[in-house]
């Protein structure tokens, strides 16, 4: 859930993380998920998101217009790093 909670906070409209947000936090069980939910939930297989990436300029200002994938997810992680 707290994965979720992250994405979510990167890309607060994306309804296939919210419905599963909700999902697991009623389950005290394991959730395994599959790459085709991650590339739909998980903010690191969106790099290219228009969402994700404006988002992060909230926090980084700096970054350029077009930035590569590679600096979406440096900047992605370092965020997640202080979540």
């Amino acid at each position: 859930s707290n994965n979720l909670g992250f994405s979510l906070d990167r890309e607060p409209n994306n309804i296939p993380a919210a419905a599963l947000l909700r999902e697991v936090s009623q389950s005290n069980k394991p959730f395994v998920t599959t790459l085709a939910l991650e590339r739909e939930i998980n903010p690191f297989m969106r790099l290219t998101n228009d969402t994700v990436v404006g988002r992060l300029r909230d926090w980084f200002p700096d970054m350029p217009e077009r930035p590569s994938t590679r600096e979406v997810f440096l900047r992605l992680r370092e965020l997640r790093d202080q979540w």
